[in-house]
């Protein structure tokens, strides 16, 4: 029995396929004006899945400030980033924000861990005592239950206790 033929006609069947691997993958671009939606749709397809879209327009009811920084035209796809750049640029953000929020509130700022989950116990300066017990029981309260800290830049009016 002659092996080769065998061996041919698979090589011949996966070449395809090896050929395809090895091409690099298309990079998604992003959406332009004429191919984004001009109205809202929905539409679930046989395997259930739900393709929908909405139009939001800029609410009107909010500051001209808050307006022109959510009309910003961003790109719906960008280059693939790695993790490891991912969690860089989320690590400078971060830091930046927190040079923000401090000029804005100075505060201690201890990094902590509950329940194995990295926190930031952030204490202002300048409270008196029952009112820092207070601050800190509802900031360990929102780590607790995995509720991101509010960044300054988000919140530019936030109240702060006292």
């Amino acid at each position: 029995m002659n092996r080769f033929p065998r061996f041919t006609t698979l090589l011949l069947l996966l070449a395809p396929a090896i050929i395809q691997a090895q091409q690099p993958a298309a990079v998604p671009q992003p959406t332009t004006s004429a191919q984004a939606p001009t109205r809202d749709t929905s539409y679930i397809d046989a395997q259930g899945t739900a393709h929908v879209t909405r139009i939001v327009p800029v609410p009107k009811t909010i500051s001209a400030e808050a307006q022109r920084s959510l009309s910003r035209q961003m790109p719906d796809q960008g280059p693939p980033q790695s993790l490891a750049d991912r969690r860089k640029s989320t690590d400078a953000y971060t830091a930046r924000a927190r040079v923000e929020w401090s000029r804005l509130c100075p505060n201690q700022l201890v990094e902590d861990r509950i329940a194995g989950v990295p926190v930031r116990i952030v204490t202002p300066e300048g409270l008196p005592r029952p009112t820092v017990t207070r601050c800190c029981s509802t900031c360990t309260a929102a780590a607790s239950t995995r509720i991101p800290a509010p960044i300054p830049s988000q919140f530019p009016s936030l109240p702060t206790a006292g």
